[in-house]
């Protein structure tokens, strides 16, 4: 009894304040720098994802259909253009300064075959450089002859521009040309400068 008074007085000299529920410990704030655990489920699935990933690209591309590639794209692509390979005849119309010896020969025959020697000022069976003289001494009265005889010093002035081409460069076949010309007008025979064309002479 005396044990049981003892306890009883001790229970009641205890302050209130004892019987009162225990405080709430407050949840400590998670700061912005420190990191949460992942969930293990998480982890097994990012250790299992490349495997996984792989394997569906692999099945992608096998059956994935094949695309050809657009010709479009060629014709936009830029291309480099190849210089142009430069003609081998600069022939010019007109210019006998751009035929070669082989064409002014040419030439000069064709304008010999259509020469009539009966519209010659002077005597016919002269050299070029003497029909070229006999021309210079009467130019101011060729408008007055008619239409042939105007048409046929117009084209002895061309005779005379192709025998010079041909002198400058090479005097010796001028020469032989200019000989050949006086046979055929003087025997009525063929101009033939074929036969006085040399090999290499341009």
């Amino acid at each position: 009894a005396q044990k049981w008074q003892a306890k009883k007085a001790t229970e009641e000299a205890k302050p209130v304040e004892s019987v009162v529920a225990p405080p709430i410990i407050p949840v400590p704030v998670q700061t912005s720098h420190e990191r949460p655990p992942e969930p293990l489920k998480k982890v097994e699935q990012d250790e299992a994802a490349p495997a996984d990933h792989d394997f569906i690209d692999d099945l992608m591309k096998e059956f994935e259909p094949s695309k050809p590639k657009p010709v479009v794209e060629d014709l936009y692509t830029p291309k480099i253009l190849e210089p142009l390979a430069e003609s081998e005849n600069h022939r010019i119309e007109g210019d006998y300064s751009t035929y070669d010896i082989s064409e002014l020969c040419d030439e000069m025959a064709d304008i010999v075959s259509n020469i009539d020697k009966k519209c010659f000022i002077g005597n016919s069976s002269n050299d070029i450089a003497g029909h070229r003289e006999w021309d210079a001494k009467h130019r101011d009265y060729v408008h007055l002859k008619t239409a042939n005889e105007r048409a046929q010093y117009h084209l002895r002035q061309e005779l005379y521009d192709v025998h010079d081409e041909i002198r400058d460069r090479n005097p010796q076949l001028a020469n032989e040309l200019d000989s050949e010309f006086k046979k055929s007008m003087k025997y009525n025979t063929r101009f033939k400068p074929e036969m006085q064309i040399q090999p290499n002479n341009k």
